[in-house]
């Protein structure tokens, strides 16, 4: 039987459709991979990038704990808490993309797992172990410096257990046994004893006469190279243990120092009565403002960008704390008579000392101590 015309012609399409079909399908056969899509770490295959915060231990001490905190991915301000042993510690609004926490009033030798959260995005754990107490036996020796007169010591620089330097005005019995009149102005430990110097300093300045003032400070800069001042406008500089050179400031910046800080010898700053303060590039001198006319006492940093001075008004019980550097300073903080109310928008009494620690930690000494923490 012949086939039907019909089922013929059914039969041509059919293969028409075949040759169409197969080229289609291999070429869809052949754009298919077995590769995931592209995945960004959120999971879900867009190119919306993952949140990420961690949380790492920087140090610690007996009772407290440093911990860094970085975010990533994350719009920030948000709301972040911090987890201690399970419990909710500290919540704050953190408006920056690394933050550093400091956790106080913890007990010695303990361990203590952090994490922290934002919305639904948690840290790793951060285990962070406080420093044991010391069992040293510490003992104290007594030096006492002076035979006669008025003897005293204003500054003392440490740059290692066998060479210190303090400095005044030390007064010592003569080779016959009387009263010296010309005073020494620095000791020296050199690991063994203690050894009165006389440190020179131009008579006038500009003249070829030496004379031992009294010394207000002394600094050692990180090249062992150490400046010591006179009660004046003179500076002697000491280079493996025994002076160099000595110079005057320049008239544009003289005054009296009473502070010598920098970190190398051509970024040195020096502070003194009247509010004065003098900048030192390595090659010249220059006065900054300082915005107040209190005796500026006392000057550290832990870096070129934030130095801070202590200034103090003896007559009134007063004070001033500065902040800036070369560019300029600021006022960040008064002291005086105040009462409790009253207390840390102000503080109480002198400022007569400044110091900062390794982590940022700022001191003031005067008639209170007081310290302040990244704010607090």
């Amino acid at each position: 039987m012949k086939p039907k015309l019909s089922y013929i012609l059914f039969q041509f399409f059919l293969l028409r459709f075949a040759f169409i079909l197969c080229p289609l399908s291999f070429i869809l056969v052949s754009c298919n991979t077995t590769e995931p899509p592209p995945d960004n770490g959120n999971g879900n295959g867009n190119d919306e990038p993952k949140p990420k915060i961690t949380l790492t231990v920087d140090d610690t001490s007996p009772t407290e704990v440093w911990l860094n905190l970085t975010t990533e991915n994350i719009s920030l301000a948000d709301t972040l808490t911090l987890i201690r042993n399970n419990d909710n510690v500290k919540t704050i609004e953190l408006f920056d993309s690394s933050f550093i926490f400091y956790q106080d009033s913890l007990r010695p030798s303990q361990s203590y797992t952090y994490t922290a959260i934002i919305n639904d995005t948690v840290t790793s754990e951060a285990t962070a172990i406080t420093m044991d107490t010391t069992s040293h036996n510490f003992s104290w020796e007594v030096f006492e410096f002076g035979e006669h007169g008025n003897s005293i010591l204003r500054d003392v620089a440490i740059i290692d257990e066998n060479n210190i330097w303090a400095v005044g005005a030390i007064y010592l019995k003569d080779s016959t046994g009387g009263n010296d009149s010309k005073a020494y102005n620095a000791v020296h430990w050199d690991g063994t004893e203690w050894n009165s110097v006389r440190i020179n300093f131009p008579t006038v300045c500009g003249s070829s006469n030496f004379t031992p003032y009294p010394a207000s400070s002394v600094f050692s800069f990180e090249d062992g190279t150490v400046w010591i001042s006179s009660s004046g406008d003179k500076i002697a500089i000491i280079e493996g243990g025994t002076q160099q050179t000595q110079f005057c400031l320049p008239s544009e910046v003289s005054m009296s120092i009473n502070k010598i800080w920098g970190v190398t010898s051509n970024e040195v700053y020096v502070v003194g009565q009247v509010g004065s303060i003098a900048h030192y590039n390595g090659t010249s001198w220059r006065k900054i403002e300082s915005g107040t006319d209190l005796t500026l006492s006392d000057v550290y940093g832990n870096n070129y960008n934030s130095i801070y001075i202590s200034g103090t008004d003896i007559s009134t019980v007063s004070g001033v704390l500065l902040n800036g550097n070369q560019s300029g300073f600021s006022i960040v903080k008064h002291s005086g008579i105040v009462d409790e109310s009253q207390l840390f928008e102000q503080l109480y009494g002198e400022l007569s000392a400044v110091w900062i620690d390794e982590k940022g930690t700022v001191y003031t000494g005067g008639n209170i101590l007081f310290w302040n923490r990244r704010g607090e």
